[in-house]
């Protein structure tokens, strides 16, 4: 626009007053934005009726989500002005021969905007206080389904991303972690005990059938010793166990030594000695080495989980106590339903499937 022969611009403020929020964008949003294909990004916001990892339940906030990272949405005061303003074409004056006039209409005044920040929050807390525990069989709790947690078992695993604050990438990443699963559109987490009675299980039929772990193999064939398990959480324990290459449902799979052996020692640890009570660190590293395949046995070694554990005393081991330590204490349950029996449980899994449904 041109304002020649003019010593200004004129200003004005609208009568009407619009309302505006400004959003900063960090540098990266904004280059994600600027693509020729930019990704869908998504508002979200915590369920306020969740406590995490037993702190003091906080006030919702919002958040903007890439598909594998979060930001959040903090709004910040300013001392200053801001004015949102827009062209205002002027009349013409004298006798109309110059250029045409524009000034300046402030639309809308922001006295705060709103900036992003990234966040590095786990997933796995809110995963842990929302999912009910599936026991295995041969757990005995007898302990009736928590009525305030069961609401959540009827979620659908979707529904359940959608209340945590985080990117879906960062929520699937810590459902992995735990094996957790849906099925029929109920979710769960399962107990330590119930995802080394499917890995032994497994191991024992490997073994048997001379399966060479430490390659790929055909997965279909061993879901069959595992049937007093649902289907989805056998798929979940291996899909926590393949190659990042590769998903529990290809046809053959390939074990990460690297994922398993870890994960195995420190599910034994949290069987063996609960949060509280140290393991003696010998006896650890036996069960440990016999859960594994023989090929692998070398390989078990406690700094391999000392980042989970302390040592009260030398020779004894424990974990330290952190979210995902919780996982056996209390909550609700899918697999250890009471029929008003202390220690009574169902013999199928189906059954306990349906009396969890229908709380």
């Amino acid at each position: 626009m041109s304002t020649q022969d003019q010593d200004g611009m004129s200003f004005f403020l609208a009568h009407e007053q619009q309302q505006f929020r400004l959003l900063e964008l960090p540098s990266e949003l904004l280059e994600l934005l600027s693509n020729p294909n930019p990704p869908l990004l998504f508002i979200k916001s915590s369920d306020p009726t969740i406590s995490v990892d037993d702190r003091p339940r906080k006030l919702p906030y919002a958040v903007i989500c890439t598909p594998n990272k979060t930001f959040q949405i903090r709004q910040v005061q300013t001392s200053n002005s801001v004015l949102l303003t827009q062209p205002l074409p002027l009349p013409l004056t004298g006798d109309g021969d110059g250029l045409p006039l524009v000034g300046l209409s402030a639309i809308a005044q922001c006295s705060a905007t709103l900036e992003t920040l990234p966040v590095s929050d786990p997933a796995l807390p809110y995963l842990i206080e929302a999912l009910p525990i599936y026991y295995s069989p041969n757990e005995t709790h007898g302990n009736p389904i928590s009525a305030r947690k069961n609401n959540y078992s009827s979620r659908t695993k979707h529904q359940i991303f959608d209340d945590i604050p985080l990117s879906e990438a960062e929520c699937q990443g810590s459902w992995i972690d735990i094996a957790a699963f849906e099925r029929e559109g109920s979710c769960f987490r399962p107990s330590p005990q119930s995802i080394l009675d499917i890995w032994q299980a497994f191991l024992t039929e490997a073994t048997a059938e001379r399966v060479d772990l430490s390659s790929d193999f055909k997965v279909a064939r061993f879901y069959e010793c595992v049937e007093e398990h649902p289907h989805e959480l056998s798929a979940a324990v291996f899909q926590r166990i393949v190659r990042d290459d590769r998903t529990s449902s290809d046809i053959s799979m390939s074990i990460d030594r690297s994922k398993l052996i870890p994960w195995i020692g420190k599910l034994i640890l949290e069987v063996a000695a609960p949060r509280g009570k140290p393991m003696i660190t010998n006896e650890l590293l036996s069960k440990w080495r016999d859960a594994v395949p023989e090929i692998w046995q070398s390989h078990v070694t406690v700094s391999l989980i000392e980042d989970l554990c302390v040592f009260p005393t030398p020779g004894r081991i424990e974990l330290k106590s952190t979210p995902d330590t919780k996982i056996s204490a209390g909550g609700s349950s899918m697999g250890n339903v009471s029929d008003g029996r202390q220690g009574v449980t169902a013999r199928k899994w189906h059954e306990r499937f349906k009396q969890t449904r229908s709380k």
